[in-house]
């Protein structure tokens, strides 16, 4: 897993133009803050809208949140 904070991207790439191409598909959302520390962690809960709340692993919460998602209802992903 990579992070990378936005202070240290922004300046990044107003001082390197040639980078904004290689970075074209990368997003990162300056001045953000969030429940989960990471990411990778969040996503569960942006698919399902419910909050981990230690009830069962964190694994078996991530693979019913992608099992359940509408996003990819219909399509053999797990």
């Amino acid at each position: 897993m990579y992070a990378a904070d936005a202070r240290f991207v922004t300046p990044m790439l107003e001082e390197n133009p040639d980078y904004r191409e290689i970075f074209e598909d990368f997003t990162y959302y300056p001045d953000t803050v969030g429940a989960y520390p990471f990411t990778m962690m969040a996503i569960p809960h942006i698919l399902s809208g419910e909050w981990f709340e230690n009830q069962e692993s964190f694994w078996d919460y991530n693979v019913n949140a992608f099992k359940n998602a509408p996003l990819f209802e219909g399509r053999l992903y797990l």
